[in-house]
């Protein structure tokens, strides 16, 4: 009895460490980045009824590209706070998703994540893939881009490459920020990933650089690239941060890539 008690102590142990070290990496090791917000805030209703909350970010240039940014878990739109600025100043209008798995960063709430709740709808990294699509149609009806990309940051990184296999005639290019090894109706996003077809921008820290080159090996497309810092770095879009480290070395990486679409 007493040996089985010890086992049981030790299992428990390992979860309880196993779970820390997960809250440590989302949440310790996260900066804040709070910067004034200078965009417009929309909604519109996902296909089973949740509203969805996102920021929009325009520039005065009808025709400049639009990349769709998703973010990570645990988060809300305020990921994009501020990365979207810096992405104006390139030349591409942005709008920024809540996907209703999320929470918040830079002070602002998730917003779908809170209608998704009072609907008793799942919030789990699966359930926002509805959301994902929804947000590609409303940019492609409302603005109707040129050219559009979409952009993920961890279990939204993986779903993007989902996107970039289904709806592969309507987006034009894929950033990727530290996308895991997920599954998506009970396929694994790595087989998603051969099917696509458009260019691909894949980063990640260096501790995640080994998973990031399997999704990036199996992309059957010459048109991509893969960026990790040989130390340190965050995981996901955060990286981009100013108040992030090395993230000036993210946006020198990313910048060649995104320039092609303009």
């Amino acid at each position: 009895m007493k040996k089985i008690l010890k086992i049981v102590l030790i299992v428990f142990g390992v979860i309880i460490v196993l779970f820390s070290g997960l809250k440590v990496y989302d949440y310790i090791n996260t900066p804040e980045c709070i910067v004034e917000f200078k965009g417009e805030t929309v909604q519109f209703e996902s296909k089973d009824g949740v509203q969805i909350t996102a920021d929009v970010y325009q520039i005065n240039n009808a025709s400049a590209p639009w990349i769709i940014l998703f973010h990570q878990g645990n988060y809300s739109r305020g990921e994009y706070r501020p990365i979207a600025p810096e992405l104006n100043k390139l030349g591409f209008n942005c709008i920024a998703i809540d996907q209703r798995s999320g929470n918040t960063i830079n002070g602002v709430d998730n917003q779908t994540r809170l209608e998704a709740s009072k609907l008793n709808k799942g919030t789990r990294y699966f359930h926002a893939y509805i959301d994902m699509e929804i947000g590609l149609q409303y940019v492609k009806s409302n603005f109707k881009p040129k050219t559009l990309l979409v952009w993920g940051s961890s279990y939204s990184a993986s779903l993007v490459m989902v996107l970039g296999k289904q709806y592969q005639n309507e987006i034009d290019g894929i950033v990727a920020f530290s996308p895991p090894a997920l599954e998506y109706e009970n396929i694994q996003v790595n087989e998603y990933a051969k099917g696509v077809k458009c260019p691909v921008f894949i980063a990640s820290s260096s501790s995640e650089q080994e998973g990031a080159k399997e999704i990036h090996t199996l992309i059957q497309n010459s048109n991509k690239k893969i960026f990790a810092p040989e130390t340190g770095g965050l995981h996901g879009s955060k990286s981009l941060w100013e108040c992030s480290e090395r993230y000036q070395d993210y946006w020198t990486a990313l910048q060649p890539f995104l320039n092609q679409f303009k």
